[in-house]
């Protein structure tokens, strides 16, 4: 949150246009995919050991931290415009514009309600697998989150493809509408198809798919697109702010939802959630 926190607005900031943001951004769903890839491994080389399995994928955690370090010392210092005074009261006098406040609220209010629905549906889909099996083992959690993962890849890359077709606000609210329509198909159908098990999956799958076209790129980028240069840092980083705050309200909300009325009833907020993202957007 700190440290990768910062890096995380300000290397949009310093990527260029919205195309080069939106190609460098795709690469956080190869990396969603890694650690279960690492997983899987694990448990062929060390069978049954957990813990060191554990420990094996906290550490190798650090290697893609060190190349993004190594390349970042490698780069160009940018040079420092103006004052900490004169920046901070020119960043006042940018949020005393009206057509500003309301950009903001587009970027800050759309990423907060995509992370509600996004981390929300990470953090409940455990739950939502038992369905296929209460007692399932590590191996099959492991493969089915490799299964359910792998369908953000073709979704990024297709969201990269349409960034310079649609623009990032048509596909921020294109990308609601699906994430809207998948999730009250999922809260429709749990109850009817509780035990067909392929057709939920096939739901569950096209969630996920949903989850990372449109929306998941246009969130990153539009504030690049909207915000003047001198505070296109900080506007990004209040953005990427807001969406950890509706991450914290999904991943808190959701458990006590599901206990108090069922995963309908979660899917059903969700679809909600992402219909309000729509009309943010539009």
């Amino acid at each position: 949150g700190v440290g990768l926190g910062g890096a995380y607005p300000l290397t949009a900031a310093v990527a260029g246009g919205s195309d080069r943001v939106g190609q460098a951004f795709f690469w956080q769903t190869p990396g969603l995919v890694a650690p279960y890839v690492v997983a899987l491994i694990l448990v062929d080389l060390v069978p049954g050991a957990t813990g060191t399995q554990f420990r094996w994928i906290l550490g190798l955690g650090a290697l893609p931290s060190v190349v993004a370090l190594l390349a970042s010392l490698q780069g160009p210092e940018d040079s420092v415009r103006g004052s900490g005074d004169s920046l901070i009261e020119g960043f006042r006098q940018a949020l005393s514009c009206r057509q500003l406040q309301r950009r903001l609220i587009g970027t800050a209010g759309s990423w907060f309600l995509f992370d509600v629905a996004a981390y929300g549906t990470v953090v409940f889909t455990p739950h939502i697998l038992s369905v296929f099996g209460r007692e399932q083992s590590l191996l099959q959690l492991i493969l089915l989150s490799i299964l359910l993962l792998s369908f953000s890849i073709p979704a990024t890359w297709l969201s990269v493809v349409a960034l310079p077709i649609l623009g990032a606000k048509k596909l921020n609210l294109y990308g609601f509408v699906l994430q809207a329509a998948l999730f009250a198909a999922f809260a429709s159908s749990y109850s009817i198809l509780n035990e067909s098990r392929k057709v939920l999956l096939t739901l569950l799958c096209a969630i996920y798919f949903g989850l990372n076209w449109g929306v998941c790129v246009s969130t990153y980028v539009l504030p690049i697109e909207v915000f003047p240069e001198e505070f296109r840092g900080t506007l990004h980083g209040v953005s990427a702010a807001s969406g950890k705050l509706g991450a914290l309200v999904g991943a808190a909300l959701f458990p006590f939802l599901n206990a108090a009325a069922g995963v309908p009833a979660v899917m059903g907020l969700q679809a909600i959630v992402c219909g309000f993202g729509a009309c943010l957007s539009y």
